[in-house]
């Protein structure tokens, strides 16, 4: 069997990946005496040093020759980059004692913290290799998501430096998670609104997922039961999920800005519940919710954004900051993601950029929190005496109002009903929708009066936009056309009746008359 070249360790840090021969097992059957079996043909070289070993069912097999070269005092360690993985059982081979030359070990999810040599956040094991003995280090990756394997071999003094900067980022993230916890507190005590406790329920599930994912949690709470670590992040995530839904929906105060996606993103609240209520279930498919979850937050990211984007149309000065704080927040997170994917690299910036993006966003927060109490105490005679409801309330009517104002704001020193006619007239009698080039600047012209001007009388009186309202006229004469004109092109006559093109011609149509213009012709009588 040809071998992987050797690994030859000397104190400092290796990546195994790199060195490493690699084959996948789809059958996610085969045994350490099969692998080494396999022909030199089945093994594949790699040079990257994150290696996606496939989804689902397969499971990926790594090999690599090791010798230490190190310092006697030091056995070499290995270490796994990812713990959220099942589990990679590690095989340490001396094949000078034939079968009782096999080490086992085993690193992730599956290995009970009370069992590990190390109980470390890093997911670690010690390799049993003398100085000037080369063995033979083999890797089976298993997991239920996708299997992207980076290991490395580290001194213990490295590692142990490595372990102490993860601890101290992680106490560092808790210590200014207590401060925002407090300071949310206060502000809800301060403010008498239940807004604020939202957005700290929001960031202390937020904490308890950091703190599993770090083992932190695991360890104290199931140290001999690793399953639990799946079953809490898959119910911590969701009820992140809707305390940040509700905190959005109090903040930027969707039921007036944007009712409908208030609307859809309840739907979304009882999606997520039944995320956590499938992680409760005797033997969860945990593969499953990984997908299931993952389209969910998709989903609510889009309406939270959508929210916001709303609330801005509508004036809502504070839906600014708001979506700012959360496109960091999400940008944090999909940089560790891209990390963990080998499309970034991995270092100290990478690494902790799940903490590092709650910094901006709660700064962000905190900017929209204090301009929403401007905007809504300004909306109340008595300002900040006000109850927050009280508030709301006068809020909500200067919104009705102004949007009564728009239908009037730009045509008070217009006659409407005399726009109105003439305009009723140059499409009805002179048929000025024909003309392709007729745009709102120029028929605004032509009735001596502001664009703006004409865009709030056809709002206000037919309900509809500028393009709606002149293709529906078009759309009108070509079925007049069509009934007449059996034998003429409907090409020409989409272009008579001033559409640009057929597709755009043909869509109109649908849209309006509810089928196309062939099936229209063919199935009514001519004049």
């Amino acid at each position: 069997m040809a071998e992987a070249q050797p690994l030859v360790h000397t104190g400092g840090s290796h990546s195994l990946t790199t060195a490493a021969e690699y084959f996948v097992d789809k059958s996610a059957t085969m045994d350490l005496a099969e692998v080494r079996a396999l022909p030199a043909g089945a093994w594949k070289q790699t040079n990257d040093e994150y290696l996606n070993l496939g989804t689902n069912a397969s499971v990926g097999w790594l090999r690599i020759r090791l010798r230490n070269a190190a310092d006697p005092e030091q056995q070499p360690l290995l270490i796994w980059e990812y713990p959220w993985g099942d589990r990679t059982d590690v095989f340490l081979i001396d094949s000078n004692q034939g079968p009782e030359g096999v080490e086992r070990d085993m690193l992730g999810i599956d290995a009970p913290i009370a069992e590990r040599a190390y109980r470390h956040r890093i997911p670690v094991v010690r390799l049993a290799a003398p100085p000037g003995l080369e063995r033979l280090l083999y890797l089976r990756i298993e997991s239920s998501g996708t299997k992207v394997a980076r290991f490395y071999i580290e001194s213990e003094a490295e590692f142990l430096r490595r372990d102490q900067r993860h601890a101290f980022v992680f106490y560092f993230f808790l210590g200014a998670l207590l401060f925002m916890l407090a300071l949310n507190a206060l502000l809800a005590y301060s403010s008498r609104s239940t807004g604020p406790l939202f957005y700290a329920l929001a960031l202390l599930f937020y904490a308890l997922n950091v703190a599993l994912f770090r083992d932190y949690l695991t360890e104290i709470f199931f140290p001999h039961s690793p399953e639990w670590k799946y079953r809490c992040t898959y119910i911590f995530t969701p009820m992140m999920g809707i305390a940040l839904i509700a905190f959005w929906r109090w903040l930027l105060l969707l039921r007036v800005h944007a009712p409908r996606i208030d609307r859809a993103l309840l739907v979304v609240i009882v999606a997520l519940f039944s995320v956590a209520g499938l992680a409760l279930l005797p033997e969860p498919d945990f593969l499953f919710l990984n997908h299931y979850g993952k389209f969910i937050f998709y989903i609510e990211a889009l309406l939270l954004i959508a929210g916001a984007v709303q609330a801005m149309r509508r004036r809502f000065y504070p839906a600014f900051y708001s979506v700012s704080g959360f496109i960091f927040l999400q940008g944090g997170i999909a940089v560790y993601l891209l990390a963990t994917s080998d499309v970034l690299p991995m270092n100290a910036w990478t690494e902790h950029a799940l903490l590092l993006g709650f910094a901006p966003e709660f700064a962000f927060f905190m900017f929209s929190l204090f301009s929403r109490t401007r905007l809504l105490q300004s909306a109340h005679p008595e300002g900040g005496q006000a109850s927050e409801a009280e508030q709301i309330a006068a809020y909500t009517e200067r919104v009705a109002r102004d949007q009564q104002k728009y239908i009037k704001s730009k045509i008070l020193n217009v006659d409407a009903e005399a726009i109105q006619t003439e305009l009723e007239a140059l499409m009805s009698d002179e048929k000025l929708f024909c003309d392709e080039d007729l745009s709102l600047q120029r028929l605004a012209d032509m009735l001596k009066i502001t664009p703006y001007q004409l865009s709030e009388i056809i709002n206000a009186s037919y309900q509809k936009n500028f393009f709606r309202y002149i293709n529906e006229y078009r759309v009108a004469e070509a079925r007049v056309q069509l009934r007449s004109h059996r034998d003429r092109p409907i090409a020409a006559i989409a272009r008579s009746v001033g559409f640009h093109s057929l597709s755009s011609f043909n869509s109109e149509f649908k849209r309006i008359a509810g089928t196309t213009p062939s099936k229209y012709r063919r199935d009514t009588k001519p004049f």
